[in-house]
């Protein structure tokens, strides 16, 4: 019997001495074998609830129209923007007179704060999506497995299988509900 891909195997499944369904389920593997201990969870937890409590006080979320209407600033830019200043900061008379270049200069360190800063947050937040990820993937699969095990066990009569088994299917995603005609 040819599979359908390498890293899948079949379940057959049968009824009353029939073969009636064929289920291709990942082959289970472990992809993360990590132990988060309760102490780091902790620690983890109290320590992006304080980082969030501290920027909190910084940051001005924006909705995604006026994201879209910003300026939009990358390295270059900002070489350009740096070379800029450092000339008003010696010559004055250069900056427009309604320009307040001290708000410039106040702004100008916010963004060399919080561009290196939004950067490695945003690869903490990729590598923990991830994590994740990769997490959600094994225990779905496992899940499948133990759930075409259910079924198997279920429609073989063993005690007690039946009940887990609708219990399951009740929540088996892409399952949309039965309407009433």
């Amino acid at each position: 019997m040819q599979f359908a891909a390498p890293d899948r195997w079949p379940l057959l499944v049968a009824a009353r001495g029939f073969l009636t369904y064929v289920f291709f389920y990942p082959i289970m593997t472990n992809n993360l074998q990590l132990v988060v201990t309760a102490a780091d969870a902790a620690a983890i937890e109290t320590h992006v609830a304080a980082l969030e409590a501290l920027l909190a006080k910084y940051v001005k979320p924006l909705t995604p129209k006026e994201r879209e209407q910003e300026l939009k600033i990358g390295d270059k830019t900002i070489a350009f923007v740096d070379k800029v200043i450092e000339h008003a900061v010696k010559d004055p008379k250069t900056v427009p007179p309604d320009l307040d270049l001290t708000e410039v200069q106040r702004d100008y360190t916010v963004l060399k704060l919080m561009r290196p800063l939004s950067r490695r947050l945003g690869a903490m937040a990729y590598d923990s999506e991830s994590t994740a990820m990769i997490a959600s993937g094994d225990v779905y699969a496992a899940a499948l497995l133990i759930y075409a095990q259910n079924a198997l066990n279920a429609r073989n009569a063993v005690a007690g299988a039946q009940a887990a088994y609708n219990d399951q299917r009740e929540r088996f995603p892409g399952r949309g509900k039965k309407t009433q005609e």
